[in-house]
């Protein structure tokens, strides 16, 4: 989590807002071969919100991968007096794939790819006028990398 202005760290032009990708390292070129794996589970009181997810990884002598999804169901938001807001309940899910190929002389490649959808998330900002909508989101992201390890050898 990054707290306080954007433009502090990454200049005047990010008064929008930054997008921070925080990313899990891939698991280590030759870290033994043995599979990992995760399962998570939360519940949020605010808004009876359920979230599950699971991930795995595993790092062989010349390639490595992790992949992992993760899925929560907004309920309604429950405001002070027990009163719930309009419009505040939606489905979010997303999935990540990331995989490198440990190629010679200390490269490697490296692909990223992620992915997010939202689901019936409302927007009130004309709830004066009575004007409440939902809209559905599904966005794509997806890079390569060329990696060259500088440590290597020393």
């Amino acid at each position: 989590m990054l707290l306080g202005p954007g433009g502090a760290l990454y200049g005047t032009d990010a008064m929008g807002g930054v997008i921070g990708l925080y990313l899990p390292p891939l698991p280590a070129f030759g870290s033994g071969g043995t599979p990992r794996g995760r399962i998570w589970a939360n519940y949020d009181s605010a808004d009876s919100g359920m979230a599950f997810g699971a991930s795995s990884g595993w790092g062989g002598d010349r390639v490595a991968y992790q992949i992992g999804s993760a899925w929560r169901d907004h309920g309604p938001l429950r405001l002070g007096g027990g009163e719930m807001a309009r419009a505040s309940a939606f489905d979010q899910w997303g999935w990540h794939a990331r995989a490198a190929v440990n190629l010679q002389d200390d490269w490697s490649l490296q692909g990223t790819v992620l992915a997010n959808a939202t689901m019936g998330a409302g927007r009130t900002d004309d709830l004066g006028r009575g004007i409440v909508r939902a809209y559905n989101n599904r966005d794509t992201f997806a890079w390569l990398e060329l990696r060259r390890d500088g440590t290597a050898g020393t």
